[in-house]
C-alpha cells in the first residue's frame, strides 16, 4: 500500500511542478514580452515595476508609466545556453497611491511602503512544439477593480501554457485516480482469492 500512496504523492507533485521542470509535452518555451494595457488614466497612482535577478538575488524597482496612449511592455532577461545559465529574471508590477509617497522618494524607498501587487511576469511562456515563434506577447488590461478601492489586472486573450498545464494537471488527476482505483481493487481481489484458497 505504501508504494500506492508515493505515486500518487508523485503523480500529484509532478502536476503542481509541471511548470518548472520544463515545457510539458507538446509545447516548447520561448520569451515572453508582456504588454500591459489601459483604457484610462490613474493619476492618483503610481506604478511600481520590481525585477529580481536570480543570478545576483538582486532586486531592481522602477518607477514606470501606464496610460491608454503609453502601455507598458515588459521584456525579462532570460539565461543564455552555453554563456550565461544563471541569469534569468521575472518581475512584479505593484502601485501604491500617490498620496502615500513623500516628495523625492526613491524606488527602493517606495517599494519599503504597502504597496497593491497585481501580477507576476515570468521571462518566458510556452507555445506549441510546431509553432515557429521565439517570442510570444502576452496581453493584459488594467481597470479599476469592482471593489473601486483598488486596481486589477486581467489577462485579454488565452495563454497557451496555462491551457495546456491546466490540462496537464486534469491527466495527472485522471492516472491518479486510476492508479488508486485500480490499487484498491487489485487487493480486494487478492484478498478474496485468500479466503476461497482457505
Amino acid at each position: 500500500m505504501k508504494w500506492l500512496m508515493a505515486m500518487i504523492v508523485g503523480l500529484i507533485a509532478a502536476a503542481e511542478a509541471g511548470a518548472d521542470v520544463g515545457p510539458l509535452p507538446g509545447m516548447k518555451t520561448v520569451y515572453a514580452v508582456h504588454c500591459i494595457e489601459t483604457e484610462q488614466e490613474f493619476p492618483e497612482f503610481v506604478f511600481l515595476l520590481v525585477r529580481f535577478n536570480w543570478r545576483d538575488r538582486a532586486v531592481y524597482p522602477e518607477f514606470v508609466t501606464l496610460t491608454p496612449d503609453k502601455p507598458l511592455n515588459i521584456r525579462l532577461d532570460g539565461p543564455v545556453p552555453g554563456v550565461d545559465t544563471q541569469n534569468r529574471e521575472d518581475a512584479t508590477l505593484r502601485v501604491i497611491k500617490r498620496s502615500d509617497i513623500k516628495p523625492g522618494m526613491s524606488p527602493h524607498e517606495v517599494l519599503k511602503l504597502e504597496t497593491q501587487f497585481l501580477n507576476w511576469f515570468d521571462y518566458r511562456t510556452m507555445v506549441p512544439s510546431w509553432s515557429g515563434d521565439k517570442q510570444r506577447t502576452l496581453i493584459y488590461r488594467v481597470q479599476r477593480s469592482e471593489s473601486e478601492v483598488g486596481l486589477e489586472i486581467v489577462q485579454v486573450g488565452r495563454d497557451p501554457s496555462t491551457q495546456w498545464l491546466i490540462a496537464f494537471r486534469c491527466v495527472a488527476v485522471a492516472v491518479t485516480m486510476a492508479v488508486l482505483l485500480g490499487g484498491i481493487w487489485f487487493i480486494r481481489r487478492m484478498r478474496r482469492a485468500g479466503r476461497v484458497a482457505k
